[in-house]
């Protein structure tokens, strides 16, 4: 009987181990959110579904010359007696020694059931085969492309929530830290105040300012809650998974030639390729259509042999030689070639004068999708310019912020100066270091989005600026 109890006892021993492997916190750097989001995205998920259909289509090209066959069979019984049907057979079969040539004989067909069989198989070859045989390798390169797109605009994308996350985050601990601070200076009004060293307008502006700041704390936290729910969905993860960000918002700053950047990896951008391979697939619709105005070179092979007796009474194939008899299989070779194409403003014309202006409006928007992308890049690049510039420059009204704060809290302390007197200085000092986040989060989602505007990393860009 205690045995029947060991798996209870066991269930009640393992589940509290169950339940904390469950809630176990997990680690997110930037690299391993990108590595979940790749592989729980369905939009990466349907695009890679997409390349195996067109890789599949790709290796399996030849079977295009594949013949069509088919075969086929009959059982059929004649309403009225027939006394005979006639077949054309070579006459060497009927008159042993003869020539062989075609010699028409009449078989008696009884008044039954009679048994047919057909094999046919026809092969059309033609100048069509070889562009639809191209057509495949342009729409796996098509399939490649939209797939390495949508990896790396996921890829940009959680990066940019990763830092937001981050700055958000840092926003909240730079108010409680002054939280912190204002609590510290409520504290010190307060007894300053039962001291009758400042009188209770002191004291009360002191606590005003630090309740104050707990409606706006809140405001952070929930604004971070929601925007970590949307990136453990954008990443896979489920909602209730505890998460850990492990990173900081800390780019290199970096020097950016423009030119040498525009004219290096100008046309390596995925939407460039993208539309260069529009081309190059409407360039072969045309030349589909244009082959239709080729001969095409049709073979044919058919078989039809015949049961002449009764195929319920007779053995089928006791004597096939005398028993089966052909009726008009044969091999042919022809060849068709359409001559309503070739007439002015027919179908195929039509076509093919469209596929030409299809393939020059493209050839357009390649052009100004080539212009906007390097207005793309070189505003990309001017905008880090200026944040790397203003990073400088906030840099030096920080370390004036911090200098002007603590003279102005040394001067509180010691009660040469009231609580309106400092807060100026308290807010400068808030406003400065969030604006130093805030460019620091500008510059390093600027450098992901220049990264993807390229087609390249940051190492290649930096090789290439620096040559």
């Amino acid at each position: 009987m205690k045995n029947r109890h060991i798996p209870i006892y066991f269930i009640l021993f393992a589940l509290p181990f169950t339940l904390y492997c469950q809630s176990e916190e997990m680690v997110l750097t930037a690299d391993r959110a990108v590595e979940l989001a790749l592989q729980n995205s369905l939009t990466v998920g349907t695009e890679e579904l997409n390349l195996v259909i067109k890789e599949r289509l790709r290796n399996t090209w030849w079977n295009v010359l594949y013949p069509r066959v088919t075969a086929g069979a009959s059982l059929s019984r004649l309403h009225e007696q027939t006394s005979s049907i006639d077949y054309l057979i070579p006459s060497s079969e009927v008159f042993p020694g003869t020539y062989d040539y075609v010699t028409p004989i009449s078989v008696d067909i009884p008044h039954t059931f009679m048994l047919g069989t057909s094999l046919n198989a026809s092969l059309m070859l033609s100048a069509q085969m070889i562009y639809g045989i191209r057509q495949v390798y342009i729409d796996y390169d098509s399939g490649v492309l939209s797939l390495e797109t949508a990896r790396k605009k996921l890829e940009r994308d959680v990066r940019k929530s990763f830092y937001n996350l981050l700055l958000l985050n840092e926003n909240v601990k730079l108010l409680i830290k002054n939280m912190g601070t204002a609590k510290t200076r409520y504290d010190i009004s307060t007894a300053n105040y039962k001291a009758g060293l400042v009188d209770e307008y002191t004291m009360l502006a002191a606590q005003v300012g630090f309740e104050n700041m707990k409606p706006a704390l809140e405001e952070l936290k929930n604004g971070y809650t929601s925007a970590l729910l949307a990136f453990k969905m954008s990443i896979g993860i489920p909602f209730d998974q505890p998460v850990t960000l492990s990173g900081t918002i800390d780019p290199e700053m970096i020097e950016l030639d423009t030119q040498k950047l525009v004219a290096s990896f100008l046309h390596n951008r995925l939407d460039i390729q993208t539309l260069q391979n529009t081309i190059t697939l409407l360039e072969n619709v045309k030349e589909l259509s244009v082959s239709s105005l080729y001969p095409m070179l049709t073979l044919m092979l058919s078989y039809d042999p015949y049961f002449a007796k009764d195929p319920f009474a007779y053995n089928w194939f006791e004597d096939m030689s005398n028993d089966w008899h052909q009726r008009s299989g044969m091999f042919s070779v022809g060849i068709s070639i359409s001559l309503d194409a070739f007439l002015p403003f027919s179908r195929t014309q039509t076509d093919i004068a469209n596929a030409q202006t299809n393939i020059d409006k493209t050839r357009l928007a390649l052009r100004q999708a080539t212009q906007g992308a390097e207005m793309e890049i070189r505003t990309l690049i001017l905008k880090l310019k200026k944040s790397r510039d203003s990073l400088k420059i906030l840099q030096l009204n920080l370390s004036l912020a911090e200098k002007a704060n603590s003279m102005g809290q040394q001067a509180y302390k010691a009660g040469l100066k009231d609580y309106s007197q400092i807060e100026s200085t308290e807010l400068e000092l808030q406003k400065a270091q969030f604006e130093i986040l805030k460019e620091k989060f500008n510059y390093a989602t600027g450098l992901l989005d220049l990264a993807y505007a390229l087609n390249a990393n940051m190492e290649k860009i930096k090789e290439v600026s620096h040559e």
